[in-house]
């Protein structure tokens, strides 16, 4: 029988691949691609590290966020569902990303609930450490 993927594009901690393999999601044909017209933040709060915040994006017309556009092994997404506290922390949006080529995907990302959103945050460092290296891979792409 044959699988269907899920389009997924995967910002902030989520493209560390390395940490979605230890957590067992499966996935395949990953690729750089831009969300425009939305901007990265940090405003859903960690409760152990207060001031710092998980990785979250917000519309905004002037802005985009870099990140991976994957298809997604639908049995991995309980995984995923799991590590965003879904659907109490962040909640699942319909979305067109665009690849280097120009081309347009539909996918799904997570976007933060409002109910638990904060003022802006500090990125926790180990995460921006997983970010900050990702945006370089894809430059060096």
């Amino acid at each position: 029988m044959e699988v269907t993927y899920l389009k997924y594009f995967a910002y902030g901690s989520n493209m560390g691949l390395a940490a979605l393999d230890r957590m067992g999601v499966q996935y395949k044909d990953v690729q750089p691609a831009v969300l425009k017209h939305w901007e990265l933040v940090f405003n859903i709060p960690e409760s152990k590290y207060p001031g710092f915040g998980y990785a979250n994006v917000l519309q905004k017309e002037s802005a985009e966020v870099r990140g991976l556009l994957m298809d997604l092994h639908p049995d991995s997404l309980t995984v995923l569902d799991d590590y965003e506290v879904f659907p109490l922390d962040y909640l699942k949006k319909k979305v067109s990303v665009e690849l280097k080529n120009g081309e347009q995907k539909n996918c799904f990302i997570y976007v933060g609930n409002p109910l638990v959103t904060s003022t802006p945050l500090m990125p926790i460092p180990e995460h921006w450490a997983i970010i900050d290296h990702a945006h370089f891979e894809m430059e060096c792409a």
